[in-house]
Formats: structure tokens, sequence, C-alpha cells
């Protein structure tokens, strides 16, 4: 896996890194280890990067109480990391601060976890506006000998899912009576490794470390998007979808991505007060009502699902810097795991107007299945907190595609585009699908029974819904029947049979040797009309074409 990936660990080559284990970067050479301390940054000042802004009105109302903003910055640190950057500390995809004081009463506000908003330089920042009594709270916390509030930060680290060889089947409906509202990767893997049945899933693989793969697998392909916190810690979030009926199967080998969970604690306050050495963290101002400049903005995605194609689709969001209110870019990446909304605030010069831009992002697989790349749509310009994309927003070729009832019921369908695997199935659980692909092109279908017929259906562009007309075969048909009489044979007369319909009988002379029979194939699949010989000359036959040339010497008793 090349490009946008390369400086993922991959879960699937552990190293030594002086004593303690770390994994080789895909792509790169450095290895990378897991973070096991967490430590408030400081800026080139040596100051630390906190800041506590305390707004309190001259008078203050109902209407107008004081308020405030929580900003700090946290470093991921590594025992094991090198200053020549050949060991490194892996920074943290996404993660949620929960605070905890024993012997103080949190506000509501800080009882929730907190959203981290995650780099790829090993950096996590927290801003966080606040009511009154927060700030108080905070306020109370910095001040010398106030009881410690610790901090845990619960930490997704996102890498390459261990590759082995062999395959995963999944049942949905029993996936999902397990899986409830929650639970954790160790939970999981635990499961995988005493009763997998229980899970409803079959591991193929012969591999010691098959139960590993199969969890990152797992986990990576039935979650739908970030873990959740919890009290104890991240649990993941599964993919409504997998409580339909159906099976799902993985290639164990394909290169996907899979997190690890770290979890860290430190007194934020407590280690703020250590480095600001005697000066302010908080800026109190006593102002009328002003602006903050803080907006909520929602952004939606108006795309069919489920989806298929992309690994991940997404948006980012920019407001350009505007000097010299605001000198400095904000943008935000968010992804969306589903059909809900996706809310984010922004904090911007209080001034200036809510005008963004946005760009719709997918993550393709690369085409050798190997890697993933990031593909941008064309860039929108607007204003306002509401941010609705469409289909056509996104750099993608989007098909969707149904079968009936009917069909489903004589087998599944397979959908392909181009000389790729097989990259959707329809089945009664689940029959309809949208196929996303990079660029136009065609979907090609086929129709699969229980035995392993198929029928390929007759390629068409666009949008689509495969019904049983559709299927080569399937309708009224006309067979032409001819029989051929030599000297001293006068009569004979054919039982026909469609299905396990009634029995008809076909007379032919000499006179009249050719007839025609009309019927109605239901199942393309089975021999829809068979015959035989009116005198028990021979069983039913199945007719494989529409015309049949018989002797009528055929099956005499003598």
């Amino acid at each position: 896996m090349t490009g946008a990936t390369d400086h993922l660990p991959d879960w699937g080559q552990p190293t030594d890194a002086g004593g303690l284990l770390g994994y080789l970067a895909q792509g790169a050479a450095r290895v990378l280890v897991l973070p096991d301390a967490l430590v408030l940054a400081t800026g080139p000042d040596g100051r630390p990067e906190f800041r506590l802004s305390a707004v309190r009105p001259v008078m203050p109302t109902a209407s107008q109480p004081g308020y405030g903003r929580l900003e700090l910055r946290l470093a991921l640190r590594s025992a094991a990391a090198l200053p020549d950057g050949r060991v490194q500390s892996a920074p943290a995809l996404r993660g949620w601060l929960v605070l905890g004081a024993r012997a103080l009463d949190l506000p509501p506000e800080l009882q929730a976890p907190l959203e981290l908003r995650c780099s790829g330089i090993g950096a996590a920042d927290l801003s966080l506006p606040l009511h009154a009594e927060s700030v108080g709270f905070v306020e109370r916390a910095l001040a010398e000998g106030a009881l410690p509030v610790l901090a845990r930060a619960d930490l997704e680290v996102a890498g390459l899912a261990r590759r082995v060889p062999g395959r995963l089947t999944v049942d949905h409906a029993r996936l999902a009576a397990f899986l409830a509202d929650g639970v954790s990767r160790d939970a999981v893997r635990q499961a995988l490794a005493t009763d997998p049945v229980a899970l409803g899933v079959r591991i193929d693989s012969a591999d010691p470390l098959a139960v590993e793969a199969a969890t990152d697998h797992l986990c990576a392909r039935m979650a739908g998007g970030p873990m959740r916190p919890t009290a104890e810690g991240l649990v993941l979030v599964w993919d409504e979808r997998i409580a339909r009926s159906g099976q799902s199967g993985f290639d164990l080998s394909q290169a996907v991505l899979a997190t690890r969970v770290v979890q860290l604690v430190l007194d934020p306050f407590a280690e703020a007060r250590r480095l600001a050495g005697g000066p302010s963290l908080v800026r109190r101002v006593n102002t009328s009502p002003l602006q903050a400049g803080q907006h909520r903005v929602r952004l939606s995605a108006n795309l069919p699902r489920p989806l298929v194609g992309p690994l991940a689709v997404g948006a980012r969001l920019v407001f350009p810097a505007r000097p010299p209110a605001r000198t400095h870019e904000v943008r935000e990446d968010v992804a969306f795991a589903d059909d809900a909304p996706v809310d984010r605030v922004v904090r911007l010069s209080p001034s200036e107007p809510l005008a963004w831009q946005v760009e719709a992002t997918v993550w393709l697989p690369t085409p050798d299945g190997r890697g993933a790349a990031l593909v941008l749509g064309p860039r929108i310009d607007g204003t306002g907190p509401e941010i609705e994309l469409s289909p056509q927003d996104f750099p993608l070729s989007i098909t969707r595609i149904a079968a009936s009832d009917a069909v489903l019921a004589l087998g599944q369908v397979e959908l392909v585009a181009g000389a790729a695997a097989v990259l959707a199935r329809l089945m009664a659980g689940t029959p309809e699908v949208a196929i996303a692909l990079p660029g136009p092109g065609s979907v090609s279908a086929r129709v699969v029974a229980p035995d392993g017929q198929a029928l390929e259906l007759a390629p068409r562009d666009g949008d689509r819904r495969i019904e049983l007309a559709d299927l080569a075969g399937y309708g009224p048909r006309v067979t032409e029947i001819s029989v051929d009489f030599p000297a001293g044979l006068f009569l004979r007369a054919l039982d026909l049979q469609v299905g396990d319909g009634p029995v008809q009988v076909l007379a032919f002379t000499p006179a009249r040797p050719v007839r025609r029979f009309d019927w109605f194939c239901a199942n393309p699949f089975l021999p829809g009309l068979t015959w035989r010989w009116h005198d028990g000359g021979n069983d039913f036959a199945p007719v494989s074409s529409d015309r049949l040339t018989l002797h009528a010497s055929e099956g005499v008793v003598a």
C-alpha cells in the first residue's frame, strides 16, 4: 500500500523497538510504536498550549450569562521514539477526553466524553465552549492546591490490518445478536478465539494468527465510523445494516484499515500550572454581549445506501483565511458513515460571515487492490450553517441496482464491473445496492442459482431493476416438434409436461408430422419442458432447445 497510507503502522509486521513492541511503517523505512504517554504541548516560548477564556458581561442576565472557552493541545509521546525519526510514535486518528475528579462534582457539560481533534503529527486538540459554571470549575482546578482532575484520553490509532491467507464468512443476524449495543475490540477478539460460531462467524484459515487478522477485518468492515466512548473506554459502533439477514465473505489477505485503542491518563490542569510557572492561564474579559465567532455547521450527503465501491466517503470543509481578523485557515474533515448528518463546531473571527468551501472526499482502493487513494470532488463555495452534498458532488459514477423478489427466489445476483471481482451480491436480505465507480463504466450482472448455474444478463447502462423478464429463456415459449414417420407407422403420440404441471398429449401422423407447442418458462434454471412417448417407451426427458426432432420408430414396443 503506497501514497496516503505510507505513514500507517502495519499491524501484521511487528518488530522490536528498543525493548518495546513496534510496527513497520507501510512503504517507509521507519518503525512506529503506539504512544505510551500524554503530555501538555508547549509553544516555542516553553509555555503550555493551554488557555481558558472567561467572558463575563458587565451586567449578566438570564439571556446573557457568562461563558468561556477551554483550548488545549496534547502531545502523544513514546519512550521508544528516537530523535533521528527511525522510531516514531504513531499519530492518533481520533480520540476523546474523559475528565474525572473523585472529590469534585463535574459540571454536566464536562461529564460527557469530549471529542479531540487529532492531527497526523501526533497532537490532539480540544476546543470546548463552556457555560459560566464550567468556567468557574476550570478556574478552581487551575488554582494552587486544587484537587486533582484526571483526564483519560481514549485514542484510536489507524493502521493496516494483519493479513493472512484465508477467508472470513459472517452471518449478519447472528453477529448482530452478539454485538447488541456495542462491544470492545478485545471482546470481539476473545469471542473469535473461543467460540466464533456463537458470533455467526467462520474463519477458514490454517494460519496461527488468523484470529488476530479476523478481528481486524471484522471490526474494519462491519463497524460504521468512529468508536463510541463509554465510562470503561471505546466500543465499536456496528453498522445497523448487519442486522439484516444474509451473509458476507471477506478475503483475509486483502489490505484494510484497522485501528488499535490506546488509553492514556494525565492531569492537564496541574501540568498547565507547572509549565506556566506563575503567569495566569486564564484570560478574563468583562464585556458587553458580543459575537464569539463560534458556529455549528451541519454536513450531510444525499447518497444512496448501501454504497459499494469506496472504502469511505466524506467531505473537506475549509474556511479560508481572512486577514487581518483571522490569518489562519480553518479546516474540518468529516466522514459519512451512514445517512446521519455530521455536526462540527468551528471558531471564526466574530465579524466575518459564515462562508465556506467544501469538497467531497472519497477513499478508493488502488487498482492492485492493496492500497487506498484519496480522490477529491469539485470545490463548492457557499454560505450558511447547512451543507448538503448530492451524488454529483462526489467524484463517482453511481449506479443503483435492485432485484425483484421473484428473481431473488431463483438465486442471488452477482454484480461485476469490468474484469474486477464480484463487487456485491443481491439476496433476499439486501435486494438493492448502489455501485460507485471512480469513472464512467458499466456494471454487469448475473443470476446464480444455489446449484451454481449462472445466467448472464444483457448489459445495460444506468440505474436498473432486474426482473424475471430480463432472464434469458423466461416467459412464453414455442417449441416446434417434428416426427419422422417410416413406412408402416401411421400414428405416434407424445406426453408433454411443463415443470410439475399436468401432462398433455400431442398426436402426430404422416399427414401432420409437425406440431407447435406453446408453453411458459417460469424458471430458466430448470428443464421447463419435458417429453416421453405416450405408450411409455421411455422416461420424461428435457427439451433443451426450441426445436425437437424425433423418429416415429424410436421407443416402439415390439
